[in-house]
């Protein structure tokens, strides 16, 4: 686990190093493209295994670390209807949700409820099937 621990703050750090070399801050493409890896691990699940927890819980911890340092609210907002999905699809598959519940409840913190709402026509807009709908309007209310 140590090991683990000092990769995941190896990467942070070289993360953040990154963009603070930059001129420029990191464009939104490269952070979109960091995002999705980050949450396909934590969409895959554990599925009782130690090593899958592990790299659960640390994209879990990278992914909140990229909001509040690297993420303004625009693109925080940008990506929310892609954590929502993530949630909606766990609940609709009935699996353990917790992990992408405290992920979606912590990357909305700063929206409204309208942001909120304009973020769940956009995945019903994408054609979505409707079981990703109801663990989201259970969510919101």
């Amino acid at each position: 686990m140590q090991t683990i621990d000092a990769e995941f703050e190896q990467g942070l750090l070289l993360f953040k190093q990154l963009a603070q070399q930059t001129d420029q801050a990191l464009d939104f493409r490269t952070k979109e493209m960091i995002f999705e890896k980050l949450l396909s691990i934590i969409a895959e699940g554990y599925r009782a295994n130690p090593q899958q927890q592990y790299k659960q819980a640390y994209a879990l911890k990278a992914l909140m670390w990229m909001k509040e340092e690297t993420m303004g609210i625009e693109d925080s907002f940008k990506l929310t209807h892609k954590v929502m999905k993530v949630f909606a699809m766990s609940e609709a598959n009935e699996q353990d949700s917790s992990v992408e519940l405290y992920l979606l409840n912590f990357w909305v913190k700063d929206l409204s409820i309208r942001d909120l709402c304009d973020r769940i026509s956009l995945i019903v807009a994408t054609g979505e099937p409707l079981p990703t709908f109801n663990p989201l309007f259970k969510w919101l209310f």
